[in-house]
């Protein structure tokens, strides 16, 4: 099983003891209920793979499913939000500087989409 989590520990590198320590409490607190979300949402793939196999394809169910997939992608987006704005409070002003910086550019190693058009 693969699970993210935020570019913290780098933050929390450079932080006293009693602030990683917080910090990790934050993510360790929440490793329960995304393992719970985490297992919800393998099982609602396997009945769209199952209501979708063979060629067949019931769409009131496809659909009930799907609502189902994206309720649960919202709640563990809103955990993420939550974890991220909970560390935050801990981190003291130059790391919240910090933070922010790596955040506004989503980090060096971080690419999400297709490249940018490049620009001669």
């Amino acid at each position: 099983m693969v699970t993210t989590r935020p570019p913290v520990d780098s933050l929390a590198a450079s932080t006293l003891t009693p602030r990683r320590a917080g910090i990790k409490a934050i993510f360790e607190s929440a490793r329960a209920g995304e393992e719970e979300r985490h297992a919800k949402l393998e099982q609602l793939h396997k009945q769209l793979e199952a209501a979708t196999a063979n060629g067949q394809f019931d769409e009131t169910k496809v659909r009930e499913l799907a609502g189902q997939q994206a309720q649960l992608m919202a709640d563990q987006m809103v955990e993420h939000m939550r974890m991220k704005a909970k560390a935050y409070s801990i981190l003291t002003p130059d790391q919240r500087t910090k933070a922010d910086e790596m955040h506004k550019g989503g980090g060096p190693y971080r690419r999400h989409g297709p490249p940018s058009p490049r620009s001669e």
